[in-house]
């Protein structure tokens, strides 16, 4: 059965979620631990692509269970692991599936330290010409609230992209080029407090371009210098739920995470997450 991002002829470098997204992945979707007796188990689909509901409850046994790994669909190992036991989002509470609008599960992010690491991935940006970073999200808590970043270490200042709740009503992407740019290029999309959001942010280093696409409106704005980003290793992973520096967190629900080293359609990708609203 084909899946939701199948009809996206680009290679992805990372999805996460708890819909399969992706036909060839046979594996699992989340590994979660229970409340009860800290247990963990492994948690595979339902016949429609989502992480399986009843196979949650069961494992939970009426407590609570928090995600102890994010499985990367595209099976290149870049899974999100959270840094420890309490920085988890959480996916059932007291025998009750954490849920999006459709009823299917979907992540809690506490706002105060939740957030998951990305494996392998200090080379996401290193001498990338273009970057993709797609979410379906949900606030309605008026702070800044961080879905993905990636940054290079570099000096004066740090070359990075990311997508983020300025506020409960502004959803942004954001870019910084080039280390000797003082200022970060960013793009504000006005949403209603509480919606849920299909977010696709890009950035366009080769091309000079930065550009989004928030709920069907779309923006876009030059970058300077228009250049690969550096040749260099990230000093910290890629992330999500949080920034690069931990010191700022989504405080909302976070579905799906789309990350591409490549240009892709903004109107097939804003399509093909769709169906996996949760």
């Amino acid at each position: 059965m084909a899946a939701a991002l199948d009809q996206i002829p680009v290679p992805f470098w990372a999805v996460l979620g708890p819909h399969r997204a992706l036909s060839s992945y046979t594996g699992p979707c989340w590994r979660v631990q229970r409340s009860i007796d800290a247990g963990e188990e492994d948690i595979g689909f339902d016949a429609d692509g989502w992480v399986n509901k009843e196979w949650l409850l069961s494992v939970a046994g009426g407590g609570s269970l928090t995600i102890v790994r994010d499985y990367d669909r595209t099976g290149s190992g870049h899974d999100g692991v959270p840094d420890n036991s309490t920085t988890r989002p959480r996916c059932v509470l007291n025998g009750v599936v954490d849920v999006g609008p459709n009823g299917h599960p979907c992540p809690v992010y506490d706002g105060i330290n939740d957030s998951l690491a990305i494996q392998n991935s200090l080379g996401f940006l290193r001498n990338s010409s273009s970057v993709t970073m797609a979410t379906i999200s949900q606030t309605s808590v008026n702070s800044i609230g961080i879905l993905s970043q990636a940054v290079l270490p570099t000096a004066p200042y740090q070359i990075n992209a990311a997508i983020y709740y300025a506020s409960a009503t502004t959803m942004s992407t954001q870019a910084r080029p080039e280390q000797n740019v003082s200022f970060n290029t960013t793009l504000n999309q006005v949403i209603t407090s509480g919606a849920w959001v299909r977010h696709i942010g890009r950035v366009r280093y080769a091309d000079g371009i930065v550009d989004c696409m928030t709920n069907g409106a779309t923006q876009s704005a030059g970058i300077s210098p228009a250049q690969n980003a550096a040749d260099i290793d990230a000093s910290s992973p890629l992330r999500v739920g949080s920034n690069a520096a931990l010191t700022s967190f989504l405080n909302g629900r976070l579905a799906q995470s789309v990350f591409a080293q490549a240009t892709i359609d903004r109107a097939a990708l804003y399509a093909a997450l769709a169906p996996m609203m949760p």
